[in-house]
């Protein structure tokens, strides 16, 4: 005998020295073993004779041996499954939520009335800005950059937000041959709305009612449809003016505009928000917190 089979031997001897059977459970298992044929006298000895020696084992002794070995094994198996069992439904360990320290971006604020009119107005943008000419469109894209009297904006024209302050004359139906809407949109923030919702080829969103620094007005949206700038009149799309001159164009890749109208004691004044599909998360967030800062008069 191994060391294996003597140590499960002597384990299975141990177990029945402390077992209490039923009064019957010795002839049941002797009926049994009568009606296999085994080696008689040496089964009987190795179940009934537990202080006698331990003889040679036989080979019915030696598959009984290995089938207790099996039965414990299969116990032992058993055991480990219900206390992995157990275990899995013990409950998960209880998430603890991290918060990341909230980022406060340092701003500025930009005060003035806006081109050709009286208007004026106030709004926030991060401190990093830098002011341009008026003849300067796109200074620093890595900037915000405040257009005097016109407005602000971020970014070179593939990913630019910004935010346009004017009072128009009129709009262009076909803005890569500069042709402006005939007749023109009427004086009315109904008129405009109407004007763009007329133009198919920017898709206007119907309009809402918005309310800016509590004055009222109609927002649109709308986005400026592909186009060939070289195809174009001086190779560029034309939206709309201020008096006789252009004062806003948009560069190709689909710019989106926001267009807030607003009635500010009689006179029609827009508000353009305006990004593209580029434009990255955090100059969007930027532009949105400028836009809710806006104070007007």
């Amino acid at each position: 005998m191994n060391v294996l089979e003597h140590r499960i031997e002597r384990g299975l001897r141990q177990i029945a020295d402390r077992a209490t059977p039923s009064p019957n459970a010795w002839n049941s298992i002797l009926i049994r073993i009568a009606n296999q044929n085994p080696d008689t006298e040496t089964e009987i000895i190795m179940l009934t004779e537990a202080d006698t020696s331990t003889p040679a084992p036989t080979h019915n002794r030696r598959w009984l041996l290995v089938a207790a070995a099996a039965l414990v094994a299969l116990v032992v198996a058993g055991i480990a499954l219900v206390n992995n069992a157990d275990d899995d439904q013990s409950p998960p360990p209880t998430a603890v939520a991290t918060v990341a320290p909230a980022t406060t971006i340092a701003t500025k604020t930009v005060q003035f009335d806006v081109v050709n009119t009286n208007i004026p107005v106030t709004f926030k943008v991060p401190a990093d800005d830098v002011t341009s000419p008026v003849s300067t469109l796109w200074m620093d894209p890595t900037h915000w950059t405040v257009d005097d009297r016109w407005g602000a904006h971020k970014g070179a024209e593939a990913d630019v937000v910004g935010v346009q302050f004017a009072v128009i004359s009129n709009i262009f139906a076909d803005g890569c041959q500069h042709s402006p809407l005939a007749p023109a949109a009427g004086p009315s923030v109904d008129d405009l709305a109407q004007a763009w919702e007329s133009l198919p080829q920017y898709s206007a969103t119907p309009a809402v009612d918005v309310t800016v620094d509590g004055y009222p007005g109609l927002q649109v949206g709308f986005t400026v449809p592909e186009f060939n700038v070289s195809e174009c009149q001086d190779d560029i799309f034309l939206l709309w003016g201020v008096g006789a001159d252009p004062s806003f164009y948009a560069a190709p890749g689909g710019i989106h505009i926001e267009q807030r109208i607003l009635d500010v004691n009689g006179t029609r004044l827009l508000i353009s928000e305006y990004y593209t599909p580029t434009s990255t998360p955090q100059d969007r967030a930027a532009l949105a917190a400028l836009l809710a800062s806006i104070q007007i008069g």
